[in-house]
C-alpha cells in the first residue's frame, strides 16, 4: 500500500493522486504513515517586540545624550568654575544679565564678569 506525499492518500496502483494531483513516483514512505506537505518558512518577529525593541532603544539613546550633557557640563565647569556658575545664574534669573567677562590669558580663568539687574539699571 503506498500514499500520496502531498496528502496522503491511498495511490496503490496509481500514478496520479485523486485528492492532490500530484504525480506518484518512485517508493512510498513508510506505510501507514502520512507525511504532510512541510514548508520552511522563517518565523516571523511579533510587532510587539519590534514596539518594545524601539521604546528600549529610544532610551538608550536619551540616556547617552544626557550623559554626554552631564560630561560636557562638568568639564566647562572644570575649566572655570566661576563663569560657569555665572552663566547658570543668569539663565535660571532672567532680570540678571551679564555684560561683559574678562577672562586672564594665562590660566583661562575668568578674571572679572559684569553683572546687571534688567530693572534698576544697577551695576554689580
Amino acid at each position: 500500500m503506498s500514499f500520496c506525499v502531498g496528502c496522503g492518500a491511498d495511490v496503490t496502483n496509481k500514478s496520479f493522486c485523486a485528492q492532490c494531483g500530484k504525480s506518484v513516483t518512485g517508493a512510498s514512505p513508510a506505510a501507514g504513515i502520512a507525511q504532510p506537505n512541510v514548508s520552511i518558512e522563517p518565523k516571523k518577529t511579533s510587532p510587539i517586540v519590534w514596539i518594545l525593541l524601539g521604546v528600549v532603544g529610544f532610551f538608550v539613546l536619551i540616556g547617552f545624550v544626557a550623559m554626554a550633557g552631564i560630561g560636557f557640563l562638568a568639564h566647562k565647569v572644570a575649566q572655570n568654575p566661576a563663569l560657569a556658575i555665572t552663566k547658570l545664574v543668569t539663565a535660571a534669573n532672567p532680570d540678571i544679565q551679564v555684560l561683559s567677562t574678562d577672562e586672564g590669558r594665562q590660566y583661562h580663568h575668568a578674571q572679572r564678569q559684569t553683572l546687571r539687574r534688567n530693572h534698576d539699571n544697577e551695576l554689580r
